[in-house]
């Protein structure tokens, strides 16, 4: 999985995520939990590997998507605060809060996708330090479990 992370799209991944799910044993309840979390992440962070500025959840530099980098972007504090830095990255035109420099070419991000995911768990998209309700984040640590077997 780590080689294919290197140049796999969203649809391909999403491809490859419900093979392993329909040959694993989780419940139903988690697989539709999966698909949705992983097309979130990876709608932000694969074109952010494309454009060659990927960082990790303390906004340092990584120079490769691996496993491990995406599965810690499964927690929802992580995931709105990526959320909240794309966004305003968008209006401003460069990459902010990160390690990247303002001249480093950045592409603005689709959030479509994420704006729907965080909605769904009832994460405030207007406030970024807005609590949100600790069963969802649970719920979603518990997503990001099942992804991180998928993806091992």
């Amino acid at each position: 999985m780590n080689e294919l992370l290197q140049t796999i799209t969203l649809q391909q991944l999403q491809e490859e995520l419900k093979k392993r799910l329909l040959k694993s044993s989780h419940a139903d309840f988690w697989n539709q939990k999966v698909l949705p979390l992983s097309e979130a992440i990876f709608s932000l962070i694969l074109p952010l590997r494309d454009q060659g500025l990927l960082f990790n959840p303390e906004t340092k530099k990584v120079n490769k998507l691996s496993i491990d980098e995406v599965l810690r972007w499964t927690d929802l504090v992580s995931l709105r605060n990526l959320y909240f830095i794309l966004k305003k990255s968008n209006d401003m035109g460069y990459l902010i809060d990160t390690e990247y420099a303002k001249d480093d070419k950045y592409a603005p991000i689709d959030l479509t996708i994420i704006e729907n995911y965080l909605h769904f768990y009832n994460v405030d998209l207007n406030n970024p330090i807005a609590e949100f309700p600790i069963r969802n984040y649970n719920l979603n640590q518990g997503i990001g479990s099942v992804l991180e077997d998928l993806m091992s």
